[in-house]
Order: structure tokens, then C-alpha cells, then sequence
């Protein structure tokens, strides 16, 4: 037993030093930039641009043209969804209208869609019914065959979902800070909650410029995104 006790901390000591180790420079891109700001953020070591995909029950169609800068830029393109709990439209078909609406532009290779789950007040008061579409919005994923992800932090976290374990290891989970804080351009001091005992990624600092751009600006782990040299 001692063993195993031993053993289960090595593996988690382990997982720590990966998540908190080297981390490559991220942006969200809040509008849409022109192929020089886009290789300026390239010139600036940005490696992973976050895009807004889905939000208000409909495809973003500006998500595509910053899809294709940043390729064409060299950097990788994670997207988002801002999804609406209010059944106006099943999780199957939020997620659908997302994967087709950037597949049907020839970006079908994103593999990895993230789940923004922030601002309480649009989402139900029970946390059970907001668990209950969040795992409909996992199963909608799947069927597309694509990786999870959500963007949160913890208050919001803990007063949409009641805090309390998913059940699923495999959901990444990019963390958001408040304002801007460089000395937070990291993954370490982490508090643990939910299923997640690290990050993956962290947004450090809102409404930055850079490039003549307003970015959200973030850190990744090269261990959960593939970044391009």
C-alpha cells in the first residue's frame, strides 16, 4: 500500500513539473487582424492564437479569416465556444454549427474545441442542470471526434457547476486570471478544484496591445498544445 501511496505521488509530482515547466506565449485575438499583424505576433514569438468560434447560438464567421491568417502566419489556432444553456438550441447542434462552419472552409483539422464557462448569470441556477449541459456538450464534442477543453476560473466554476468533480481526466483547462499580471505569464500556484490539479493554460493579462492589436494575452504548456517550429 505504501507503494502505491509513493508511487501516486511521483506520477502527480511528475505531472506538476511538466504543466509548470517551459511555457510558449498565447494570444486571444479580440478583432481581426491583417496578415502583417499577424506575422508581427509571429515575430513575437506568439505560437498559439485563441479564437472566438460560437457565441449568441451562432457561428462567428471572423473566426475563419483569423484561422486562416494565422496558418498562413505560421502558428497554431485554438477555437472556443460561448454556448448558450438555454436550450434555444441542443448541445448537439451548438457544437455541430461550430465544426462545420470552420470544416466547411477547409479547416477541418482543429482538433480540439474549449467551452467557455464564465459569467454565472447566463447560465441556469441549478448546478445540476448546468453540469447535466456541460456533459451534453463532452458527448456533442466526441461525436465530432474532437478534444475538450473549458475556459474558466474558479469562482465562476464552482457557482455554475457546484465545484464538484466531472469525472472526466481528460478535459484541459484553460485558466483565466483577472487584469494584468506578468508575474502570472506561468503555470504554477495552482489551486486545485473540480478535476483539475493543473493548468494547461492561463490567461494572465486582458486587453493588452501588441501589433497595433487588443489581445488577451496567455501562457500554454508545449505538453497540451501542438506548437509548430
Amino acid at each position: 500500500m505504501r507503494n502505491m501511496v509513493v508511487g501516486l505521488l511521483a506520477l502527480l509530482f511528475a505531472a506538476a513539473i511538466v504543466h509548470a515547466g517551459k511555457v510558449e506565449p498565447a494570444v486571444e485575438l479580440l478583432n481581426v487582424p491583417n496578415i502583417k499583424q499577424m506575422l508581427c505576433l509571429y515575430d513575437n514569438k506568439y505560437k498559439v492564437v485563441l479564437l472566438k468560434a460560437y457565441d449568441n447560438n451562432r457561428f462567428i464567421g471572423t473566426a475563419v479569416t483569423n484561422a486562416w491568417r494565422a496558418r498562413m502566419s505560421q502558428m497554431n489556432y485554438e477555437v472556443y465556444m460561448v454556448p448558450d444553456p438555454s436550450n434555444k438550441k441542443s448541445a448537439l447542434q451548438q457544437v455541430g454549427e461550430l465544426v462545420f462552419g470552420l470544416s466547411n472552409e477547409g479547416l477541418a483539422e482543429f482538433r480540439r474545441i474549449w467551452i467557455r464557462v464564465t459569467d454565472p448569470k447566463k447560465w441556469s441556477t441549478s448546478t445540476g442542470s448546468n453540469r447535466r449541459f456541460l456533459e451534453r456538450l463532452f458527448d456533442a464534442a466526441r461525436t465530432h471526434t474532437r478534444e475538450i477543453g473549458i475556459i474558466t476560473n474558479k469562482d465562476d466554476f464552482i457557482q455554475i457547476t457546484g465545484g464538484v468533480s466531472l469525472g472526466r481526466s481528460d478535459v484541459r483547462l484553460w485558466y483565466l486570471e483577472d487584469g494584468c499580471d506578468k508575474k502570472k505569464a506561468d503555470l504554477e500556484y495552482f489551486a486545485p478544484f473540480g478535476d483539475w490539479n493543473a493548468m494547461d493554460a492561463r490567461q494572465y493579462c486582458a486587453a493588452a496591445q501588441v501589433c497595433g492589436l487588443t489581445v488577451n494575452k496567455s501562457v500554454v504548456s508545449p505538453w497540451s498544445f501542438p506548437i509548430r517550429k
